[in-house]
């Protein structure tokens, strides 16, 4: 009964509380891009779905290097400075985020332009 005890922490309680639904939202986001590839390959044939996956590819790996995660600063670095009440720090955070989210936005979108060219080209 160990396992049941520690559903009364309220810790727990509030990661399941949290949790679940961004599980489901995950499944269901998963589900549908499972019928949406479906739905595609069933009416563009071989040749056109492979454009889209190269295309969805290029976009997923370019997201992945370009995505810095700046809100996990602004969190944790912007907490502390509420915490000693420096609301100049939390100032300084979000503009440094901003910055570097829209660098490497311009960076991403630099990279994908120039990938459009070359990329047909090789093929």
């Amino acid at each position: 009964m160990r396992l049941f005890d520690s559903f009364r922490d309220r810790a727990v309680q509030r990661v399941a509380r949290f949790g679940l639904p961004v599980t489901i939202g995950k499944a269901v986001t998963s589900l549908s891009s499972v019928i949406t590839l479906a739905l595609l390959a069933h009416h563009l044939g071989p040749a056109e779905l492979g454009v889209v996956a190269l295309i969805r590819t290029v976009v997923t790996i370019v997201d992945q290097y370009a995505n810095c995660n700046t809100w996990q600063a602004v969190v944790k670095y912007g907490a502390d400075a509420m915490a000693v009440d420096q609301p100049r720090d939390v100032e300084r955070v979000i503009k440094l985020a901003v910055v570097i989210d829209v660098a490497t936005a311009v960076l991403a979108a630099i990279v994908i332009a120039v990938l459009a060219f070359v990329v047909p080209t090789l093929l």
